[in-house]
């Protein structure tokens, strides 16, 4: 499983499109651009709107790492304060 945390703590709500200046939603964009990705759960850290996370699932788990990362680092907008991780964990958080 992928899962994929966006965050900028403190800095109030979090809207991940608009920092990666796509129009529609993040899980809806991966999906779209990386072939056999399929979101399986979405989540918060300590219910607060400055962070989401996003699990996913795919055939080839780290090369799909590799393409979320490629994807978020050509969107991400220039002077963005999120940051983001994405690893490979044994299932839901």
């Amino acid at each position: 499983m992928i899962r994929i945390c966006f965050y900028n703590y403190g800095g109030g709500e979090l809207h991940v499109s608009r920092e990666l200046e796509i129009n529609r939603e993040v899980d809806e964009y991966l999906i779209r651009h990386i072939p056999g990705l399929q979101l399986e759960a979405t989540d918060s850290e300590a219910d607060m709107d400055d962070n989401s996370i996003y699990y996913f699932s795919g055939k080839n788990e780290a090369e799909a790492c590799g393409l979320a990362k490629e994807l978020i680092n050509s969107r991400i907008r220039r002077r963005s304060e999120m940051k983001y991780t994405i690893e490979i964990v044994d299932g839901l958080l």
